[in-house]
């Protein structure tokens, strides 16, 4: 739909999955988005959208060292985007910025009981002989995302072009306790991501040769090889209170 002299765009989607599966039968996601075009080179988009994912089997009915659920509901991820976008005959200019909420999470919070266990001893309840599972798959927790990224490239008349795009991205989950299982997630960031990203580069053309050259420099910033990174700790789990 077109508004104020049709400066004024308004978009409106969504989508609806059905399963035979898993407890929640049916999804819907909706995705709204208003876009202002002062001119025919700039341009203003306000973005919202909802995406999901589906527990797998995996996580219904778990294995040897992590316990299914098989009631495990959807996790759904909510986005608001606002992007600043402009268009020339030399320049290409993408400027946004962006905040995520992350409901329903799924995850294997560590169990309790094994967290006061010496590492030595085994997963077996000794009372019972049943397994002691490391690990339980469940519904719950918050996790968070904010940032923004930009894409810029300038094209000369004489077949030269540079370019230069980047992203910075905070991500992270809350600290999380399963009422059923007593299974506990500290909460953590996700430093196997990198915080930042930044390419930047030159390209030439030479249209009658059909050639083109091309470098390009990738840069990561703030990523942890191996672990996550709990809050005030560098170890994959923690204790509550740590």
């Amino acid at each position: 739909t077109s508004l104020m002299s049709k400066k004024l765009h308004v978009l409106v989607g969504g989508r609806y999955d059905m399963f035979s599966d898993i407890t929640e039968k049916s999804h819907a996601s909706p995705r709204v988005g208003l876009i202002y075009q002062p001119t025919n080179e700039n341009a203003i988009k306000l973005l919202y959208g909802q995406s999901f994912r589906a527990p797998f089997a995996g996580e219904l009915g778990g294995s040897s060292v992590i316990k299914g659920k098989s009631d495990l509901t959807p996790e759904t991820l909510d986005m608001i985007e606002l992007i600043y976008q402009q268009r020339s005959k030399t320049v290409k200019l993408d400027l946004g910025t962006f905040v995520s909420l992350w409901r329903n999470r799924i995850g294997s919070p560590t169990n309790l009981d094994l967290l006061n266990r010496p590492q030595a001893v085994s997963l077996t309840d000794g009372s019972t002989g049943n397994l002691v599972y490391a690990a339980n798959y469940e519904n719950g927790g918050l996790a968070r995302a904010y940032g923004f990224e930009w894409d810029t490239r300038y094209n000369s008349p004489n077949n030269w072009g540079f370019l230069f795009n980047g992203s910075w991205i905070a991500r992270f989950s809350l600290p999380f306790i399963s009422n059923a299982s007593g299974a506990y997630d500290p909460g953590y960031r996700y430093s196997r991501f990198p915080t930042t990203m930044i390419n930047w580069g030159f390209d030439y053309d030479m249209p009658k040769q059909h050639l083109s050259f091309n470098l390009v420099n990738h840069h990561e910033m703030g990523r942890h090889t191996g672990t996550y990174l709990n809050w005030g700790s560098t170890s994959t789990f923690a204790t509550p209170g740590d």
